[in-house]
C-alpha cells in the first residue's frame, strides 16, 4: 500500500462533509493531515520539546514529547528531588 502524503490527506479532509459535526480551520486541517500522514507512513511525529521527528512520541499535558525528552525530564526531576531531600 502506498503511503499517503500530507497533501493527499489534506485533500481528503477538505472534501469530507463536516457540516453539522464541527468546524475546522485551514491550520487545524493542515495539522491533522500532517499528523495522519506521519502516523500512516511510520516516519513518526515531531517532538514539540526538541523539534525532531521521532518514532515514539507521546501526547502529554505539555504537548507531544519523544521518548528521549521524557527520559531526560524524568532524570532532571529525579535529580531535583534528590537535591531537595538532601537539604
Amino acid at each position: 500500500m502506498a503511503k499517503p502524503t500530507a497533501a493527499q490527506v489534506l485533500y481528503i479532509i477538505k472534501n469530507v462533509d463536516w457540516s453539522g459535526h464541527f468546524e475546522m480551520t485551514e491550520l487545524d486541517a493542515a495539522w491533522l493531515a500532517d499528523t495522519i500522514a506521519s502516523s500512516l507512513s511510520g516516519d513518526g511525529m515531531t517532538c514539540e520539546a526538541c523539534g525532531l521527528r521521532r518514532e515514539v512520541v507521546v501526547e502529554t499535558n505539555l504537548g507531544t514529547m519523544c521518548e528521549q525528552c521524557i527520559a531526560e525530564a524524568t532524570a532532571d526531576a529525579a535529580s531535583l528531588r534528590e537535591c531537595l531531600e538532601d537539604e
